[in-house]
């Protein structure tokens, strides 16, 4: 994760300020004085279920970011595309992981899908 993270920030140079937030984002983004990418909402996802945050907490959070008066980009995985895994975790990640999508797409001005390098406007 680490050497990802490196990536981006040298891929973006000086064009982003980066901040790394494993739980808390609601916090980061309303703080952000400017646009806002969060990338990526699955890895939060990910990380609030590990730490065995509520779903509805999940939820809440993302509908409480989305009333935020502030430009955000979210980028989210879409893992339900693929062979998903006979855990009960992996299943429970596919879920949340579809339902936040859900409520972004409802939220957002605009929803993308973006494919082997190929962008689809869905909104």
């Amino acid at each position: 994760m680490s050497e990802r993270i490196l990536e981006h920030k040298k891929n973006r140079k000086d064009s982003f300020i980066t901040f790394e937030e494993p739980l808390k984002i609601k916090k980061i983004i309303n703080n952000a004085q400017t646009y806002v990418l969060v990338e990526c909402v699955s890895m939060w996802i990910n990380n609030m279920l590990y730490h065995q945050k509520p779903k509805d907490k999940i939820f809440k959070t993302i509908k409480e970011i989305l009333s935020l008066d502030k430009d955000i980009v979210f980028v989210l995985n879409d893992v339900s595309c693929s062979v998903i895994g006979a855990s009960k975790e992996v299943r429970e990640f596919v879920d949340v992981n579809g339902i936040v999508s859900q409520i972004l797409a409802k939220g957002c001005d605009e929803v993308y899908f973006l494919r082997a390098g190929l962008e689809q406007k869905l909104k």
